[in-house]
């Protein structure tokens, strides 16, 4: 997502939250400053197509002809992207990668309106990147427009991509798009998935010493998959039960409403709580390049991914699918590698929804599309719908809590494995959708006046909780698995805001 990035979690570790607590005023200041002075700094004259929302963006007064030759923080973000996926863009020639553990093996960025963040983090990186994907995150057409023309400064190259869909489709499903396409990849190329937030700094030689820990923590994994493969050919067997039996529980294709990991057998599924914390004990699952647990810029390694899931679209539009992950991972034994060493320095992130205080601190002029955007996806987070949801799967399905469930064959999904509520993802959707068109055509609406606006239209819709249903049945539709359809063809055409 764009702004509260979901649960960008910070768990206990010794004194490294309190230090973070401390420091965090002049780490907030400290980022601001540098994304503000930033663009001015990294000025220099290149032959690049400046993309319209820049021009307005991040260099207001100046006017820009068509056939000028541009200048400014897009030419410098296109030599830092160049340095980052190890390529000429002058030239349209790619380098070979250095037969090192110092790259990102695959990483993948959400990102809807924060341009200026995405050039200070990709200038602020100092590894390669193999392969990176950005996620158009709903269409606003600034992003839109910065985009096509990274694409078009790169489109001879396969190591930079983006993905899209035209409506907020949700960070969950941000990742999860990228997610299927990383594990379409050999072992040896993608080992471990990176996830980032733009609005991350790093200090320097942070990655160079984590990303040889993350290599040899992950390929520790690699002969477990194999065993998997092929225990899992053999479902169903002796260990499914028999209610699953006729439409089995796996789907990785997003096409259908069940998702469940690729590799985590029925074995393992249905074994009690103690055993099952058991199965991978001694493997690591989420890295992390500092001490803290932030998953703002963290990694999964293949083996959990695969055993794991992906992450619950559910949680939608953001929060609590980074805990969810988190605490699957922690149910399977996985546990978590973090690198010592900047407790002092740790990274930095902007956190808590103050992407918007910092746009308004830099006093960037957005577009009315972005300012609707923001007002009208905060008001989404504030109904708090991803956390009424995970309260309602933490009640009903058998392995939410760690250390007091208890094995229920008869109700709840295993934990690889949920089911999109579909008809409550697309009654949110159109909700943040004509919110944000209003709020497009009339711009002096205020936030608390649009979160009155989209209480309202809840209570005149039905509680969308209600929609939450039990997913051992709903992930069928007789003998197959329930597809997917368009929302479109799910809700009726209604206008939800007079």
């Amino acid at each position: 997502m764009f702004l509260y990035h979901s649960g960008k979690k910070l768990l206990p570790s010794g004194g490294g939250v309190f230090r973070r607590v401390a420091l965090m005023p002049f780490m907030f200041i400290f980022a601001v400053i540098t994304i503000l002075v930033l663009p001015g700094f990294l000025e220099q004259n290149t032959e690049a197509t400046y993309p319209p929302s820049l021009t307005t963006t991040l260099a207001p007064t100046t006017t820009l002809q068509p056939t000028q030759a541009p200048s400014g923080p897009f030419d410098r973000y296109l030599d830092c992207l160049a340095a980052r996926i190890n390529v000429d863009r002058h030239t349209a020639t790619e380098s070979p990668f250095p037969n090192d553990n110092i790259s990102i093996p695959y990483i993948v960025l959400p990102v809807t309106v924060e341009e200026p963040m995405m050039i200070s983090l990709m200038c602020n990186l100092t590894v390669h990147i193999r392969r990176l994907v950005y996620v158009q995150n709903g269409s606003v057409p600034s992003m839109t427009d910065f985009l096509d023309a990274v694409m078009a400064a790169f489109k001879w190259t396969r190591r930079v991509r983006v993905m899209r869909k035209r409506s907020n489709f949700g960070y969950a499903t941000a990742l999860n798009m990228a997610l299927r396409d990383f594990l379409q990849l050999p072992f040896d190329e993608a080992p471990f998935f990176f996830m980032a937030n733009n609005d991350v700094l790093l200090p320097g030689d942070m990655m160079e010493k984590a990303l040889p820990l993350f290599y040899s923590a992950s390929r520790e994994g690699r002969d477990v998959l194999n065993a998997l493969e092929a225990e899992v050919a053999t479902e169903p067997n002796e260990h499914t039960p028999q209610r699953f039996r006729d439409v089995p529980l796996r789907s990785t294709d997003a096409r259908h409403a069940l998702v469940t990991s690729r590799l985590l057998p029925d074995r393992i599924r249905y074994q009690s709580p103690e055993q099952r914390r058991t199965a991978f004990a001694g493997f690591y699952g989420d890295l992390y390049p500092d001490s803290l647990d932030q998953t703002a810029f963290w990694a999964v390694t293949r083996l959990a991914l695969e055993v794991t899931g992906y992450f619950d679209e559910n949680c939608y539009p953001a929060y609590h699918e980074d805990a969810d992950m988190i605490q699957r991972l922690r149910l399977l034994g996985f546990k978590a590698l973090r690198v010592s060493g900047w407790e002092e320095t740790p990274m930095i992130h902007i956190v808590g929804g103050s992407q918007i205080a910092a746009l308004k601190s830099l006093a960037l002029p957005l577009s009315k599309e972005a300012q609707a955007f923001l007002k009208g996806s905060h008001a989404i987070i504030r109904r708090y719908f991803s956390a009424r949801y995970a309260s309602a799967k933490c009640r009903s399905v058998m392995w939410c809590n760690s250390t007091r469930a208890a094995s229920n064959q008869q109700d709840g999904m295993p934990l690889d494995a949920f089911t999109i509520y579909q008809q409550r993802v697309c009654t949110i959707e159109q909700l943040e959708e004509q919110l944000i068109d209003r709020l497009i055509a009339d711009p002096s609406i205020s936030s608390p006046t649009a979160i009155q606006m989209l209480l309202n239209a809840e209570q005149d819709l039905g509680n969308v909780d209600r929609l939450l249903l039990d997913g051992t049945f709903y992930y069928r539709n007789g003998s197959t698995l329930r597809l997917l359809t368009d929302c479109a063809a799910l809700l009726p055409s209604r206008p939800l805001f007079r």
